[in-house]
């Protein structure tokens, strides 16, 4: 199997939007590079990193970590992150209870916190449904 044929299981979508085909394509590209397994992931979503610069990239799920790929927006470098459940300390959703959906995620580790937060405004349900049934296991 593909990346491509990958993200497309894991309903990864562009909307025809030429920024998401072109970081998809070298997200793709990276992982190959990297020989990390397509079928070692068990869920993804498009997210923003907090952090300073911060990144857009995708948020990738294995059964013992989460993993970001993603471009640094200040100088378009592609880089990624992994942070292992082992080493976590916790993880927290920011919930608006008004609409019922999770708006990012706080990961806390070696005393200190990582803000992620979903493409337009939440974390898809089936992310974070994935995310709980890991972590809690």
């Amino acid at each position: 199997m593909s990346w491509k044929e990958r993200f497309n299981e894991l309903e990864i979508k562009t909307y025809d939007k030429k920024a998401l085909v072109d970081l998809l394509e070298q997200v793709d590209l990276y992982l190959s590079n990297q020989q990390i397994s397509e079928e070692n992931i068990v869920a993804g979503t498009w997210a923003s990193l907090m952090l300073k610069p911060p990144f857009f990239g995708l948020m990738l799920l294995t059964d013992s970590s989460l993993y970001f790929v993603g471009v640094d927006q200040k100088t378009k470098k592609l880089e990624s992150f992994e942070w292992m459940f082992s080493e976590t300390e916790k993880i927290e959703k920011l919930e608006d209870s008004k609409l019922g959906i999770t708006k990012a995620i706080d990961i806390f580790f070696d005393g200190k916190q990582i803000r992620w937060a979903g493409m337009k405004g939440f974390i898809p349900s089936s992310f974070i449904l994935k995310l709980e049934k890991v972590w809690h296991t």
